[in-house]
């Protein structure tokens, strides 16, 4: 297992205001015992400041890995023109995180946009997305497809935040490349069951995203390891399934500088707990 980050309660200051320094973030993404960080979009041009190959070299630089191009494409969009933009937008967004050095895509249905229902926003996501994970393949990446509540740049809820709609689209992914990044909180904040979820997608796992809730139903966020999130019995689960590969911090517990340091301590913990891989 690596251990990698996104750090969502720095997202403000390092992508918005612009008042925290990306080279600040990744000497304490080190300094806490990472092999790696995610990067979101908010990092580099055109939505931040950094060119990709300046990202890439600052990460090099502190001795770490790229795991992952954080991305939030919206393929639910009533608009045609807007999801045909969309994928487009993401075809570029490959050539990016080749460019950083990542070998996995953050991918995501899209919102759920009033007036769309399921059945039709499940078609939109499927044909977008298998779509674009045919342009991965051609560049070896992996588009990673993550059960979702809401991106930081997002006016609505994710339109697959639902279980249900999540494993639709997941089955009608089958005969593609496209794997899942599963978050051990978010469907909490969905008021369901995390472990009931996982075991439906378990076998197309490509990254664990690891964060904490301290309630279910509530879109909130707390340290890692002190919440209601089932992280150690989905470790045990990943690792009887074989999985062995990037773990990702998602620290958004807004609660500190030192709630890096205890979220990686307790992951590796409980990671190590879990027992070997099968």
């Amino acid at each position: 297992m690596k251990l990698s980050c996104l750090p969502v309660s720095l997202f403000q200051a390092i992508a918005v205001e612009r008042t925290m320094p990306l080279t600040d973030y990744l000497r304490l993404a080190k300094s806490v015992g990472l092999d790696g960080t995610e990067c979101s979009l908010g990092f580099i041009h055109p939505l931040g400041p950094h060119q990709p190959a300046e990202f890439r070299a600052m990460v090099q630089d502190a001795g770490l890995e790229t795991s992952m191009l954080t991305c939030h494409p919206d393929f639910t969009h009533p608009d045609p023109d807007v999801r045909k933009a969309q994928v487009a937008d993401m075809t570029r967004n490959l050539d990016t995180a080749l460019a950083i050095g990542a070998p996995l895509i953050r991918v995501l249905t899209g919102q759920r946009h009033p007036g769309v229902s399921d059945d039709v926003g499940t078609g939109y996501a499927i044909d977008a997305l298998a779509s674009l994970s045919s342009e991965a393949d051609a560049r070896g990446l992996t588009l990673a497809l993550e059960n979702h509540t809401k991106s930081f740049f997002w006016q609505y809820f994710d339109f697959a935040q639902r279980g249900v709609v999540f494993t639709r689209i997941i089955a009608g992914l089958r005969g593609t490349s496209v794997r899942v990044n599963f978050d051990s909180a978010n469907p909490l904040v969905a008021g369901e069951e995390a472990l009931e979820l996982f075991e439906e997608v378990k076998d197309r796992l490509a990254i664990l995203h690891v964060a904490d809730t301290p309630t279910q139903g509530e879109f909130r966020f707390c340290r890692i390891g002190e919440g209601i999130a089932p992280i150690a019995e989905l470790f045990r689960r990943a690792r009887l399934q074989g999985f062995d590969g990037w773990v990702s911090v998602e620290e958004a517990s807004r609660s500190g500088m030192d709630a890096f340091g205890v979220a990686v301590a307790n992951v590796r913990r409980l990671w190590t707990a879990a027992g070997p891989p099968a």
